[in-house]
């Protein structure tokens, strides 16, 4: 298999169009066309059913397209630990975080890799569970922490924290610093979509107190949903990182749960990766980063890790 052919594949299957992949190569449609026609005579498949509107994956296709990044990936690790030797780790690495959590964990980590491995590069992506997991399974990133992940199948999950999960909300009580998890019948709310984990865990939470919540709108992004929150518009369950900087501005008001509501972060790693000191770096480096932040008190969360499942 011709890795170029391959690169040329992912292209026209992102864009759905061979005419806006060959724009966005800087190749021309023939040579784009011949490229794909020697990957399915080389596969002995058809990987794309053409059509008025553009190229449509066949399920060969799409099942070569979930392996793609990851054989693509693969591919530029070994590109660059050749190119930087075998004494000093060296590649691209790509990190997926969510956002609450990024606040804590990504300046100190591209601060730990840059003075360490300064032939390790970062990329680092943000996204809510459900991206993450598909970008775990994909094999687009190498590692991601997730949220109180669904269970999946061939991957490695390393507890890390446990975070404490807040109502917060612009125009709640100042004086009042607990609530109960029944109270929040009465609170119109900003929550997230039910693919996401936190939703999930609020759903479960009111099916088990048996309360109906005066939900107001879905919002699967976190900075509509503080705006919405700076706006009065309702209030929101959210983790310190997320909105630590607005309650200290006194632009936010936050309660914590009694009993407190707990939100395991996890490290989640494809089991079947290829083994790199880049990667056993990167793992290393954020389960470190985490525990010395809940040792010292920079983020409010307990300590997990210790832990490693294989699923």
């Amino acid at each position: 298999m011709d890795f170029r052919d391959l690169r040329y594949f992912r292209a026209v299957a992102e864009q759905g169009s061979y005419s806006r992949a060959a724009e966005i190569l800087h190749i021309s449609q023939p040579a784009l066309s011949r490229a794909i026609q020697r990957l399915e005579q080389d596969l002995e498949v058809s990987l794309f059913d053409r059509h008025g509107h553009g190229a449509r994956l066949t399920v060969s296709g799409k099942a070569l397209a979930e392996r793609a990044d990851g054989l693509i990936r693969q591919l530029d690790q070994a590109r660059a630990e050749v190119r930087g030797g075998v004494e000093e780790p060296s590649g691209v690495l790509d990190f997926a975080v969510p956002p609450g959590a990024a606040t804590y964990l990504v300046p100190p980590i591209v601060d730990a890799i840059q003075s360490r491995y300064p032939n390790v590069f970062l990329r680092i992506h943000e996204g809510f569970s459900g991206q993450l997991t598909d970008w775990v399974l994909r094999g687009q990133v190498d590692i991601a922490c997730i949220h109180d992940p669904a269970p999946m199948r061939g991957v490695v999950v390393t507890p890390l924290v446990d975070e404490e999960i807040f109502l917060v909300g612009r125009d709640l009580p100042k004086e009042r610093r607990t609530i109960g998890f029944r109270s929040l019948n009465a609170i119109p709310l900003i929550l997230p979509s039910r693919d996401h984990s936190l939703r999930k865990l609020v759903d479960r939470l009111v099916s088990e107190h048996g309360i109906e919540l005066d939900l107001r709108a879905e919002v699967d992004g976190q900075p509509i949903i503080k705006l919405l929150l700076r706006e009065g518009l309702g209030s929101a369950l959210l983790t310190w990182g997320a909105i630590g900087d607005e309650v200290a501005r006194g632009e936010l008001v936050a309660h914590r749960f009694r009993p407190s509501l707990r939100w395991p972060l996890t490290l989640v790693e494809r089991r079947d990766a290829s083994p790199s000191k880049p990667h056993a770096v990167l793992v290393s480096t954020v389960r470190s980063v985490a525990a010395n932040l809940t040792k010292t008190g920079t983020w409010p969360g307990r300590s997990l890790d210790g832990k490693q499942t294989a699923e």
